[in-house]
């Protein structure tokens, strides 16, 4: 790096820290209202300013026929972290949306898991000869297929709204919220516009009401 850059540096650093600061102390903690459904997962809802809505649109459908609906429209929802990054902004509400290793580690996709004997067999099947290990096939085989069609008829209760028979995934998207990405592709950095308060709120307007915090 050149001289001249690295006095750049020096002296940019701490203004950004000074703007994602004022960006965090004016909106985390307030109340919002949400003006659409919200996937529920930590990939959240792509906003570029100036593109054509419709495809984003259909994205957001898309992530929410996947991973179902984290924010529902109308919800009072908190704002709970405002992240700054080199070309594009962070916006998370009521935690952010489900998907970090963290919580891949501590769900399960499953809605049924196995059962004492499907478990059983397949410790055994280790050490089977070849006569016994295919009568445990059969018997295992048989076994998936039952787990797989009693997740398959609670995958379609759930999609219908039933609570019980959610995986602890599906609800745990339920409950973990969502956020907005403002990407500015092909730049550098984000506007200076975009980076004060009231242009962060112009931009999310038409997706969030921001009247409770007035």
């Amino acid at each position: 790096m050149t001289r001249v850059g690295l006095l750049l540096l020096l002296i940019l650093a701490p203004l950004w820290a000074q703007t994602q600061e004022l960006l965090h102390e004016h909106f985390v903690g307030r109340t919002v209202i949400a003006r659409l459904d919200m996937p529920g997962d930590s990939n959240g809802i792509d906003l570029s300013p100036g593109e054509d809505s419709l495809t984003n649109d259909f994205q957001i459908a898309e992530d929410i026929r996947r991973y179902g609906i984290g924010i529902k429209k109308g919800a009072r929802v908190k704002v709970t972290a405002v992240h700054l990054r080199k070309d594009h902004i962070e916006f998370h509400l009521n935690g952010g949306g489900f998907g970090s290793f963290k919580d891949r580690m501590t769900t399960s996709n499953s809605a049924v898991k196995k059962s004492s004997e499907e478990t059983r067999l397949e410790r055994e099947r280790r050490s089977a000869s070849p006569s016994q290990r295919r009568y445990i096939d059969t018997r295992l085989r048989r076994l998936r297929e039952e787990r797989l069609e009693q997740e398959q008829r609670m995958k379609e209760r759930a999609a219908a709204g039933d609570a019980t028979a959610m995986s602890p995934e599906q609800i745990r998207r339920r409950t973990s919220g969502s956020r907005f990405n403002i990407r500015y592709p092909g730049v550098k950095e984000v506007p200076m516009a975009a980076r004060t308060p009231s242009g962060l709120e112009t931009l999310l307007k038409p997706y969030l009401d921001f009247s409770l915090a007035q």
